[in-house]
């Protein structure tokens, strides 16, 4: 996750120039941060592939609201953090979602599954 996550940001200070603006960079970083963290707690809470069982509706409920916080900072800023263009914000979501959920949970599940064999053997 560390690789996609400074992938994203090379990909914003390059792509959306945000190497000229600190405030926006903090921004974008902040936000790549949120989204992973966000949709790693939706893939780690399950053994099986996320969409396997549904959050419960107290964490659904607490990522909404994290998720809707974040995109508010990133859309008015704060303090030392700018605003982002939406679909500057778009992408990042966008990405994170697709490493974590698309990428990192299939990972996960092949290594849950070797992880399961290997303490078969051994018994």
């Amino acid at each position: 996750m560390l690789v996609e996550a400074l992938g994203l940001l090379a990909l914003g200070w390059h792509r959306f120039d945000l190497g000229t603006d600190s405030g926006r960079l903090s921004t974008f970083a902040f936000l790549t941060l949120l989204f992973f963290a966000l949709f790693s707690l939706v893939s780690i809470r399950e053994r099986r592939a996320f969409w396997s069982s549904r959050p419960s509706a107290v964490l659904s409920l607490v990522l909404a609201a994290d998720a809707g916080i974040g995109v508010f900072i990133g859309a008015r800023g704060l303090g030392e953090l700018s605003p982002l263009p939406w679909g500057q914000m778009a992408a990042v979501v966008a990405y994170a979602l697709v490493c974590t959920l698309a990428i990192n949970d299939p990972i996960k599940l092949a290594l849950i599954a070797r992880g399961s064999r290997a303490t078969a053997k051994a018994q």
